[in-house]
């Protein structure tokens, strides 16, 4: 009777081992699906990584590109700017000597000239520097802006560094100075 429960026992025994074997490699292809599942994951994660990689230096080499471009660009628009600029500097003088001879009929078409050319500096992001002095609304000196041509000293410290006139308009390109402003300042200097 010991031998035939021995042998069940044995029997139960290999059963046990059969069933963890079997639970074992259950388990194993579970994991393995699991394993391949996150490999998948992770290879295509590294292909879209890879795809946005390659787009962004596409993009950045596009936009290289496009800054050479609009530098060379620049570089042939600088001169007719300066063309440009010097044409307004003619109107400029042919308009106020018109107004000096009292020819008001010329100096409103000089005007609408002149209008006419700052729409198209306008267009090319050139714009003229803003900040003309009057008697009533004086305008400090700006180094940054303007130039100084002339200097007249006066004996009142309030008065150090105003603008006095201005003597030829400034122009800003890509808000950059293109050509400074060019006036006469007042300087102080006390009184002997």
């Amino acid at each position: 009777m010991r031998g035939i429960k021995a042998m069940a026992v044995g029997e139960e025994n290999k059963k046990k081992k059969a069933l963890a074997k079997r639970k074992r490699v259950a388990y194993g292809q579970k994991n393995n699906k699991l394993l391949l599942e996150i490999k998948k994951y992770i290879e295509q994660k590294i292909m879209y990584d890879n795809a946005k990689e390659n787009a962004f230096n596409r993009l950045y080499q596009e936009m290289n590109r496009y800054k050479l471009m609009d530098a060379e660009l620049d570089r042939h628009i600088e001169p007719l700017l300066r063309n440009i600029v010097s044409f307004y500097d003619s109107i400029m003088k042919f308009r106020d000597a018109e107004r000096d001879a009292g020819r008001n009929d010329i100096v409103e078409k000089f005007d609408y000239l002149i209008d006419e050319l700052l729409e198209i500096m306008y267009r090319v992001d050139m714009t003229p520097i803003e900040g003309e002095a009057t008697e009533e609304h004086p305008v400090r000196f700006n180094a940054q802006t303007q130039r100084a041509i002339k200097v007249d000293f006066t004996d009142k410290k309030e008065e150090d560094y105003l603008v006095e006139a201005e003597k030829r308009k400034g122009f800003l390109w890509k808000g950059k100075v293109f050509r400074p402003e060019e006036v006469i300042i007042k300087r102080y200097r006390k009184a002997k």
